[in-house]
């Protein structure tokens, strides 16, 4: 008998009711009981405050260069016109999905979001 087992068993002594040991794959209650347990796994309740897509969109408020973007999409504004072709061309790149800024590398990459920090 093996230290497993014999662990299970030293358990399951406290205890009225009887355990038979089954050889393989049918041997369900074994491989769930061997299983590692943490015993000293303290509770964490996390409660969220915002979301991230609404602390993304209150940051975007306060960035420049967002708002910049923001400007340059809008397709009423005349100044967007007097960019240079190149120049439209990379803001067109740009892009909101709601609140949330994106960027497409290409027309047929799926849009990605704006940051900074994960740029490599």
């Amino acid at each position: 008998m093996s230290q497993r087992i014999a662990r299970w068993l030293s358990l399951f002594s406290e205890y009225n009711f009887v355990v038979h040991y089954k050889l393989g794959k049918t041997n369900i209650l074994a491989d769930a009981l061997s299983l590692c347990v943490a015993e000293d796994i303290a509770a964490v309740e996390v409660a969220a405050t915002i979301s991230l897509r609404a602390s993304i969109s209150v940051a975007y408020e306060s960035d420049a260069a967002c708002s910049e973007i923001k400007y340059l999409r809008d397709l009423s504004d005349t100044a967007r016109h007097r960019l240079s072709a190149r120049s439209r061309a990379e803001v067109d790149r740009y892009g909101l999905d709601g609140d949330l800024l994106t960027y497409c590398v290409d027309r047929a990459d799926p849009p990605r979001i704006v940051d900074d920090d994960l740029r490599a």
